[in-house]
């Protein structure tokens, strides 16, 4: 194998990568592998499109200090959106904030209270939602009591709904 500034140029048996592939010449690297298996770092550059234009359109949570500032990120999307348009948003890291405490639909509803929102945390495993997010799943569900997060329940907490969804409710 031929090697220059780090790329490999040339795979092959010693004498094809040594006259055909410039091996011996100076900057060249030439490393015998005896018969191992190589394989080069490989970068996968693809984009899922549709999860792309969405993140666009979402609020960008990522690295916000605190649930204040959450809250102002929201309060600022809900000013360019209509009534009852839904407010998304992702990257919310409960472990970098003073109280490290998930946030919770009260929170989301004094800035939000006109319009659904749901706010996906940094592991896509626990999304927080506002108290019109909720009712809507409420409608689309026979379920009247949700009790536990487990399973992709919703989360209440004294008997009220905390805003809180874990797995397949967060991502759906």
């Amino acid at each position: 194998m031929a090697v220059s500034d780090g790329v490999i140029t040339c795979i092959g048996k010693v004498d094809h990568v040594l006259l055909n592939c410039g091996g011996g010449q100076e900057g060249m690297e030439t490393v015998q592998l005896k018969g191992q298996f190589v394989m080069p770092g490989f970068n996968d550059a693809h984009v899922h499109l549709g999860k792309a234009a969405a993140d666009e359109l979402a609020v960008p949570l990522t690295g916000v200090a605190s649930v204040e500032e959450m809250q102002k990120r929201v309060a600022a999307a809900v000013a360019h959106h209509q009534e009852g348009e839904w407010i998304t948003g992702g990257g919310w890291d409960h472990t970098l904030w003073p109280e490290k405490r998930f946030p919770n639909r009260r929170q989301l509803d004094a800035v939000a209270p006109r319009n659904p929102v749901i706010l996906t945390h940094v592991s896509g495993h626990v999304a927080v939602g506002d108290r019109q997010k909720h009712a809507q799943s409420a409608r689309r569900s026979d379920r009247t009591r949700w009790t536990w997060r487990a399973d992709g329940n919703v989360e209440r907490r004294c008997g009220n709904v905390s805003g809180e969804s874990a797995d397949s409710r967060a991502l759906t």
